[in-house]
């Protein structure tokens, strides 16, 4: 039997409060209370004096009531202290709603001794009838604890699962009458001018309005007059916008040459003045050529359409998406492009990747469409899609790049020193990794070009000393280079990039080489790096009270603020993070001998009521 059960109830709504509990289905648009209560079974265990819950419900069937303002007063009383929680309506989800109690200071008090007593209340709405839908419970991130505190395994824990009908609403039961609202109607013969809005008399003789032109851009949006760029034939010659390319290179390219390709765009209106904005879609084999700049596509595109610059790549498909830019002239913001003459709208640089008697590049236009400067007609735009091939030659014997790495399996894996004693997977917000390195070898038979080295995660970069590495440099034949990495730990959480690093070169056998990337980071004043910041830290936080920069005793990752000094506002800092945790399945703790430390590293809050600091906090 688990020693820690969670239960859940429907209540009705009695004008806002919990009411008794409901034996019917529920009917839509209903309102009604789900009340949590909680239990812990042990002989020797006094209650549960901190409870954390994750709660899950699906949001086709049921819409949550509360806000983030309201999760706490949900709880109850008796678990004041550390209350928080998070709710994500659009996931149908609250998470980590917990609240704890702290009885030998008076806050408070256990709840759940050997019987199920109130945790919270939750207010929710019915929306549409099913014969069935469910609301789940989980274990929250900062863990239920018992008193005196036991470190609870999942297994420990049994979470009810409340199953709900819901019906339609009853058809006899109707709102009152209403008389119709006749503040706004209109007098009589008039109407409501579609284009304006504004009343009006309806006028057959009235002859339609004379459009001016104008400078702003007008993308047509009706199902009559759309932006298409699979028509036949535009029914005006003089809408047609034509996208074309221009390759820097001629005739056969050799593997791991760079490939130019200005993307042109022209429009041949007379009553337009450019356009002003576009969007393009850009197919090519990844197997063939390989994109240099993926990583800042929008930088590509013209500064002549800085507005609603936009794009996505993916490179293991060779597609860009929607690659957008615009002008607002009126605004001062860029100018159109491409009246009567083609001009760029943007570069795109590739790499050869292997041999091909034609490798095609393809530009059509995107779901975004194409806006000319003066157009007002809303007539169809036919724009004339764009192809260019690129052969490349058989190279002979192509550079080859292999790379190693100071981590595991070809990844990096950033960690603490283990200066404080303590060896961990885990760093502390502005503690740095210095250590790990990549390392890139030529194995191939002639000069290896690495073009550039792309840093995917904040935080990472290269070294100073190898910083000008950064963008390129040669590898001769038999030769390696290694490059030292650092990786700068921010807020506490998870990095895990498959592409954390990225070496774009010539290489024949892998122009684009990732790297993988993980670390982990923790709170500032977890100090002996478990993951979590309880009395094990204030302890060793207590320990080095009053060490400055340069005493013996003193370490950086001693210091919660790292400002040089281990005073009082180091343990401010531990008392506003006193009680996070990092999820179990976050992190991994290494090399950690069980039973070596009279304050297990299970420590929490509620240890404090076991702890007489005689002396108090410094």
């Amino acid at each position: 039997m688990a020693l820690v059960a969670m239960d859940l109830q429907i209540l009705e709504d009695i004008d806002g409060q919990p009411g008794a509990p409901l034996v019917r289905p529920l009917e839509s648009g209903e309102t009604f209370f789900v009340e949590i209560q909680a239990l812990e079974r042990g002989d020797q265990i006094d209650g549960l004096g901190g409870v954390s819950l994750d709660i899950m419900w699906n949001i086709d069937h049921l819409r949550s009531l509360e806000s983030n303002d309201t999760l706490t007063a949900a709880i109850t009383d008796d678990l004041p202290m550390f209350r928080s929680g998070t709710l994500q309506a659009d996931l149908g989800r609250i998470l980590n709603l917990s609240g704890a109690s702290y009885e030998s200071a008076g806050v408070g008090r256990r709840i759940g001794d050997g019987e199920f007593e109130h945790f919270a209340f939750l207010r929710f709405e019915a929306i549409t009838p099913t014969s069935l839908t469910e609301i789940t419970l989980l274990e929250g991130i900062s863990q239920t604890a018992t008193y005196p505190s036991l470190s609870l395994r999942h297994e420990d824990h049994d979470f009810d699962v409340e199953m709900i009908e819901i019906v339609a609403a009853d058809p006899q039961t109707t709102l009152p009458e209403q008389e119709p609202d006749t503040s706004n109607a209109l007098p009589d013969g008039e109407v409501v001018s579609p284009e304006t809005n504004e009343p009006t008399k309806p006028d057959a003789a009235d002859p339609s309005p004379i459009t001016e032109p104008t400078d702003e851009i007008t993308f047509p949006t009706s199902d009559e007059s759309k932006t298409t760029d699979d028509v036949v034939a535009s029914t005006d010659a003089n809408s047609d916008v034509t996208l074309s390319l221009v390759a820097d290179a001629t005739g056969e390219v050799q593997i791991g040459d760079l490939i130019t390709i200005d993307v042109q765009v022209s429009e041949s209106d007379p009553d337009a003045a450019g356009v002003g904005g576009i969007s393009i879609d850009v197919d090519w084999d990844p197997s063939e050529l390989q994109l240099v700049n993926p990583g800042s596509i929008t930088d590509t595109i013209t500064e002549n359409f800085p507005g609603f610059q936009g794009g996505s790549v993916d490179t293991a498909a060779g597609f860009i998406d929607e690659l957008t830019g615009a002008s607002f002239e009126s605004a001062g913001i860029g100018r159109a492009i491409g009246d009567g003459v083609a001009e760029t709208f943007v570069t795109l640089t590739f790499v050869a990747l292997k041999p091909t008697d034609g490798s095609s590049i393809t530009v059509s236009l995107g779901d975004g469409g194409v806006g000319l400067v003066g157009d007002t007609s809303g007539a169809p735009i036919d724009v004339a899609d764009a192809q260019t091939n690129v052969e490349i030659a058989t190279a002979a014997l192509p550079p080859l790049i292999q790379i190693s790495t100071s981590g595991t399996d070809g990844g990096l894996e950033f960690a603490a020193s283990g200066d404080n004693g303590v060896q961990s997977t885990m760093l502390r917000p502005g503690s740095v990794d210095s250590l790990q390195y990549i390392e890139i070898a030529n194995v191939g038979e002639t000069v290896l070009e690495v073009y550039e080295i792309q840093l995917g995660v904040d935080g990472l970069s290269i070294a100073a000393n190898d910083l000008a590495l950064a963008d390129g440099f040669k590898v001769a034949p038999g030769q390696s280079q290694r490059i030292a990495v650092e990786f700068s730990a921010g807020e506490a959480g998870s990095v895990n990039a498959s592409e954390g690093i990225v070496v774009v070169s010539n290489a024949g056998n892998r122009g684009r080489y990732a790297i993988s990337t993980t670390a982990e980071t923790t709170f500032a004043a977890d100090l002996n790096l478990d993951g979590r910041v309880n009395i094990a830290d204030v302890v060793l936080l207590d320990s080095v009270f009053g060490q400055t920069r340069g005493d013996g005793m003193y370490s950086e990752s001693h210091d919660p603020n790292l400002d040089g000094s281990i005073d009082l506002g180091d343990f401010g800092l531990l008392n506003a993070q006193f009680g996070m945790q990092r999820s179990a399945a976050a992190f991994t703790v290494a090399d950690i001998e069980e039973d070596d430390d009279s304050l297990d590293s299970t420590l929490d809050l509620l240890a404090l009521d076991a702890l007489n600091l005689s002396d108090g906090v410094r």
